[in-house]
């Protein structure tokens, strides 16, 4: 149990931002989740909206996806939960 404390730390730690899909309202109601560093989120989220959602890759199209940029620390209850139900 010791070692998924750790891991949780280790996390914690790690300064990374996530993208979720699931924020924005769509017609495929996509779920998909991005995490890492901040300039990767926002390109992956940027090819992403224009790949699977025909967004104009754009100055804007970024601010908004920056916005919407969260810490993942804010998922390490859900990981630590889903961690210990493993161990």
């Amino acid at each position: 149990m010791d070692d998924v404390v750790d891991l949780t730390r280790t996390f914690a730690k790690t300064p990374r931002v996530m993208a979720d899909c699931r924020q924005f309202p769509s017609e495929k109601n996509c779920t998909l989740t991005l995490s890492g560093k901040v300039d990767e989120v926002l390109a992956a989220a940027t090819a992403h909206a224009v790949s699977a959602h025909g967004h104009t890759d754009s100055p804007e199209l970024r601010e908004q996806l920056r916005q919407i940029l969260k810490p993942e620390s804010d998922l390490l209850p859900d990981l630590d939960q889903s961690i210990r139900k493993l161990a």
